[in-house]
């Protein structure tokens, strides 16, 4: 029987694998099957709430994968290449193939949660929460950028012993304006840049997403 999963679809390979990369460190992996004519090739993360198996994020292909996919990770670049590249300066990541898909997607409009959407005054203070919050398996903080909504997004979860809930940080409307920020709190600003340029300083990275599902969640009544 498949597990129930809640899908983001990203879009682009390259958010997949810089995502993949700075959350599974050494233990990479994909997985990919075919579905409604399409490949979807993506990893699974932990849940948001108890009531999903997991996170399952993922793009969708029109051509098989490769079965090895290597990406630099010398921050020159943002490369995503077919085949093994023999070079301490990239990734290799094995790709599975799987017959069918293990899970299902879940409708969003069908978890029942407690939580609440709150606006940020600038891109600073989503940086600032989202150093503070970020999830110890990685090991660059992230944020979201939601294509639909025009919007950086971060989802911090506020969970009690008795309920599960979650606060959605965003700032928005705003276009879409780098791979990674860089925080300069010296002089409290902030920059979008294309790759890690100085190691002294603290990085966000921003993956895009198609649509967040977190926006059709059901509020849970009190």
């Amino acid at each position: 029987m498949a597990f129930k999963v809640l899908g983001i679809k990203l879009s682009d390979v390259k958010d997949l694998i810089r995502l993949h990369v700075n959350l599974k460190r050494e233990r990479l992996g994909l997985l990919s099957y075919q579905a409604n004519g399409v490949y979807h090739l993506g990893f699974y993360f932990s849940p948001v709430i108890k009531e999903i198996s997991a996170v399952f994020t993922y793009v969708e292909k029109e051509e098989k994968p490769s079965q090895i996919l290597a990406y630099s990770i010398s921050g020159e670049d943002d490369d995503v290449i077919n085949g093994y590249v023999d070079s301490p300066q990239y990734a290799n990541i094995p790709v599975a193939f799987l017959n069918k898909s293990p899970h299902i997607f879940i409708d969003p409009g069908d978890v029942e949660l407690s939580y609440d959407v709150v606006p940020v005054e600038d891109i600073m203070s989503l940086v600032s929460i989202a150093l503070s919050t970020h999830i110890e398996s990685a090991m660059i903080p992230f944020i979201w950028y939601d294509e639909k909504h025009e919007s950086y997004v971060l989802n911090v979860e506020a969970s009690s012993d008795d309920e599960e809930a979650m606060v959605i940080f965003t700032y928005g409307k705003e276009k879409y304006l780098g791979r990674y920020v860089e925080v300069n709190y010296k002089e409290y600003n902030v920059e979008f840049v294309s790759k890690i340029r100085d190691i002294s300083k603290r990085y966000i990275i921003v993956i895009r997403v198609e649509e967040l599902p977190f926006f059709k969640f059901k509020v849970k009544k009190s």
